[in-house]
């Protein structure tokens, strides 16, 4: 081979060389650019769940409401031996306020500082005819006093019912919709003593730092405030005390929000 045929292959042999050496720093960089872009995208996908579960573990655990009707053995059955066929609670809400003060009390009404919805995940899964399982969510208050419980009542069948005297939701009630508030169907309705319900017990887990109950207590204290005989909106008074018993008082609207007032005693 002659010199510049030797010159010529160092040269290509160099060219070669170098394009590859550019080829493969270009791979690397675009390797090391796809690598980035995939680690951001992760990130984007990590952060909220690092962050969803951050709030949770601060938050504790799920905030539950377990409702407990009375039954055939209770002091009351002669009066409720029919009534979770007649009446059926939809929902419930946890109002948490403060400290009752020229400020915060009304006209005998109490501002709500926490507003929290309790609902059943799926009435198919209901364990007991006589109990509720509600899930509970919202924004409860850092700060409170006391809460009222209310409870969402309605009827899955015909009845003897009186009228809408509150602010009234078809979606959750179906009174309208199935016609059980129509003249022709409530003619010949007569009232029937067993049909209606008492809450005899509420656990709430989640919202103290133990678990709280209600209860309405003996059904002939007071008779008949701790039982339900209608559709409506009612309302048990609470307070920290884990052994508060008390009655229930009408509701004439839903809050679902915070800052509204709703019935102090």
């Amino acid at each position: 081979m002659t010199w510049r045929a030797k010159k010529e292959k160092t040269l290509k042999s160099l060219r070669y060389s170098h394009s590859y050496r550019l080829f493969d720093i270009e791979k690397k960089r675009k390797s090391r650019a796809d690598q980035k872009k995939n680690f951001e995208m992760l990130n984007q996908i990590l952060w909220p769940l690092l962050l969803i579960i951050c709030i949770q573990s601060l938050n504790g655990a799920e905030m539950t409401m377990r409702i407990t009707m009375s039954g055939r053995n209770d002091d009351c059955a002669k009066y409720t031996t029919k009534g979770s066929d007649y009446l059926q609670i939809t929902h419930a809400r946890i109002f948490q306020s403060g400290e009752e003060t020229n400020r915060t009390v009304r006209d005998g009404e109490i501002q709500i500082l926490g507003n929290i919805l309790c609902e059943e995940k799926d009435k198919k899964q209901r364990r007991k005819p006589n109990e509720y399982e509600f899930t509970c969510h919202g924004t409860p208050a850092a700060k409170f006093a006391g809460i009222r419980v209310m409870f969402s009542v309605t009827t899955p069948q015909q009845m003897l019912s009186g009228p809408i005297d509150y602010r009234y939701q078809d979606g959750l009630m179906h009174l309208v919709e199935n016609g059980y508030l129509d003249l022709k169907n409530l003619k010949g309705q007569a009232f029937v003593h067993d049909r209606h319900i008492q809450i005899k017990r509420v656990n709430i887990t989640g919202l103290y730092d133990k678990p709280t109950y209600y209860t309405t207590g003996d059904c002939h204290d007071g008779f008949p405030s701790k039982l339900i005989a209608d559709h409506g909106l009612y309302i048990m008074q609470g307070s920290r005390n884990n052994n508060k018993t008390g009655s229930l008082t009408r509701m004439y609207f839903e809050p679902d929000g915070v800052g509204e007032y709703i019935p102090a005693k």
